[in-house]
């Protein structure tokens, strides 16, 4: 089987590279053979990231017999190419939003339509969309999928209340972030499960177009935050992103610990790999996320995990991921919106932990073989 796998790779964070994982998994149980061309927006990048998470693929994905390929997305002639010689388009997760880069998937999944080469929209999510030429994209990406896959209700509803006619929104599957199966994978795996002595955080430079007040009234109440964490505690500063295109989170963390002047604060300077980032949030006493992978991972790994949510109160992905797993209760302790939020101080000592419903989620995810299987 030969798949092409579009996206934002080149740019990928640890939540693109752990959904890469959880799609690989799923392909290595149809056919363990599969040959993969990964199209990329920055191909020396993924070259990159590939070489440190192959070991995942291989021994936890079960793709270690798969072939790999780079081509340039943003190259028709190469986007072309690897969809007319493909047997599935497969777009990679994370968010359909507002960028111009959308319009890459849009060009791919209409070539792939005129090919009569099956597409799937494998665990998106959508949003924000802002600016109409991009909304426009969304509704042709959405109605010429061959097999529509959305991570959560919320982009569903998003999605509708955007326009998009009844027949779409009918044939719409909801199902787990693919980053799940990657994560479910390496909880199969030997490794040593000792808590060690810190608090994982992750944060990330306050996008402004989610801003309804200052970035840096908001930079001030994560410094705040970061600041009554150390009283107690060693931090470490886990980024979920090292490359400058989208906000390389080294740069931002970095800026907070300088700030700060406090030895007990670590950054993680030197990249760390899919499988390392797991470690690091598992092992850790408590953790705290922000860029919307880290409260994924966190959750799932972690448990005693405080949520920090830029998106729009109520209506945004971290919200989504909460309520699909009936989590919002149990959150509302340890869940703010930076956007309302008063720098009430948060105690994580207090945190239970939460543990996702494991047979539950293994059913969830298992659709996802079960689903391209009536594409391919």
């Amino acid at each position: 089987m030969k798949v092409c796998i579009i996206g934002w790779y080149g740019t990928e964070t640890l939540g693109d590279r752990a959904i890469l994982a959880g799609i690989l998994s799923v392909l290595a149980k149809i056919d363990p053979k599969t040959k993969i061309k990964l199209g990329s927006l920055f191909p020396f990048f993924s070259k990159r990231t590939i070489s440190e998470d192959f070991d995942f693929y291989k021994h936890l994905s079960g793709a270690g017999e798969f072939q790999f390929e780079l081509f340039e997305s943003k190259k028709g002639s190469e986007l072309k190419a690897a969809i007319a010689e493909s047997d599935l388009l497969i777009m990679g997760g994370g968010p359909l939003m507002h960028i111009n880069d959308l319009f890459m998937v849009d060009y791919a999944f209409n070539y792939a339509k005129k090919k009569k080469v099956p597409s799937v929209l494998f665990g998106c999510g959508v949003g924000p969309m802002f600016k109409t030429r991009h909304k426009g994209a969304l509704q042709r990406i959405v109605k010429n999928a061959t097999l529509p896959i959305l991570r959560d209700e919320v982009s569903k509803n998003y999605l509708k209340s955007l326009g998009a006619k009844e027949s779409i929104l009918n044939r719409m599957q909801v199902l787990p972030d693919p980053s799940l199966q990657a994560i479910q994978d390496f909880q199969k795996s030997e490794r040593t499960k000792e808590k060690l002595d810190y608090i994982a955080v992750n944060m990330r430079e306050f996008p402004a177009e989610y801003s309804q007040e200052s970035q840096k009234g908001i930079h001030e109440k994560l410094a705040n935050l970061l600041r009554d964490l150390a009283e107690d505690n060693k931090v470490q500063l886990i980024p979920m992103h090292y490359f400058h295109i989208g906000g390389d989170d080294r740069k931002f963390l970095n800026s907070l610990k300088f700030d700060l002047e406090l030895e007990n604060i670590e950054v993680q300077n030197e990249p760390l790999s899919l499988y390392q980032t797991f470690l690091r949030f598992e092992q850790a006493q408590a953790c705290v996320g922000m860029r919307f992978h880290s409260v994924v991972f966190q959750t799932a790994l972690n448990g005693k995990n405080l949520v920090l949510d830029y998106t729009e109160p109520g209506k945004g992905k971290i919200t989504g991921f909460l309520r699909d797993w009936n989590l919002e209760e149990t959150f509302k302790k340890r869940y703010v919106n930076l956007q309302s939020w008063n720098s009430e101080k948060l105690d994580l000592k207090s945190v239970e932990q939460v543990v996702l419903p494991g047979d539950e989620l293994s059913q969830r995810l298992a659709r996802y073989e079960e689903l391209l299987k009536t594409v391919l």
